[in-house]
């Protein structure tokens, strides 16, 4: 799902699994979506015999209007957070939640998120979903719990940083020292470019000595023409899965200094 701001596109693809997984590979209108039942799922989370939740069941849930007018909700509603946009933070956030007897949303939960914005934008928009036509066992309404990814990306922008992100998300290019980081933390990295080159690059958060030594050699070892105009820009280097907190990141990088920003997240073995 593609939701055009201005310019630039911010794309949001939106799959959704219980009985089914949906994929939404096209701009707001659906053109296809395969599903799938695994009929290995049991009804779980048991509370008790009213507030039984199911994550299986012989009709499942759906939208009253639809799962395309669901779509075309979310790409409405859907706005890309300011902070995100600004730190270039993008991935894929994990909902889930409980649609109840009535057809409401309801226990809405963030599994996995990039950022806290990007986690309060997807509940704030789940929050404002219509009601869905309920689940129904053994011909009665009951509660079933969904799961829906929902990715979110900038897509392309006048700054060109593919060749050079290729090079930072490469683990083959990384040293010891950065792989076996058990380090849950940033690396904030302000660095200039110079006649498509990068020509300077300095620390305004690190973790370790040895941590920012080896970021810094891997960056200056880049010698490729950075496809980008001159200037200051700042890469956060991501260790881990947190969640990232955009509000911290201000104290690090100024914005009047910043014009792109780069994030890469490190794999770690």
């Amino acid at each position: 799902m593609q939701v055009k701001h201005g310019k630039k596109n911010y794309n949001f693809s939106i799959a959704t699994s219980v009985l089914f997984m949906f994929c939404l590979p096209a701009i707001v209108s659906a053109q296809s979506f395969t599903t799938k039942q695994d009929t290995s799922i049991k009804s779980v989370l048991t509370l008790n015999e009213d507030g039984k939740i199911f994550v299986a069941v012989e009709t499942p849930p759906a939208p009253v209007d639809g799962m395309q007018a669901f779509y075309n909700f979310l790409g409405k509603k859907i706005h890309y957070p300011a902070a995100d946009k600004k730190y270039n933070i993008q991935g894929r956030v994990i909902a889930q939640f409980v649609i109840e007897k009535d057809g409401s949303l309801s226990d809405i939960r963030i599994i996995h998120s990039p950022s806290n914005t990007l986690s309060d934008e997807t509940t704030r928009v789940l929050n404002l979903s219509p009601k869905w036509s309920p689940g129904i066992q053994g011909g009665k309404p009951v509660r079933v719990q969904y799961t829906i990814p929902v990715n979110y990306s900038l897509g392309d922008d006048d700054l060109s940083f593919v060749e050079l992100t290729k090079f930072l998300n490469n683990p083959a290019n990384y040293p010891d020292a950065i792989k076996t980081n058990r380090s849950p933390d940033l690396i904030v990295m302000e660095t200039t470019i110079a006649k498509n080159h990068i020509s300077t690059v300095r620390i305004n958060k690190g973790i370790t000595d040895e941590l920012n030594r080896a970021i810094t050699n891997l960056v200056m070892s880049y010698n490729d023409e950075v496809k980008a105009r001159n200037g200051n820009y700042t890469f956060i280097f991501k260790f881990g899965n947190d969640t990232i907190d955009t509000h911290l990141l201000d104290q690090y990088v100024g914005a009047g200094d910043v014009t792109a920003m780069i994030t890469v997240s490190v794999a770690k073995k």
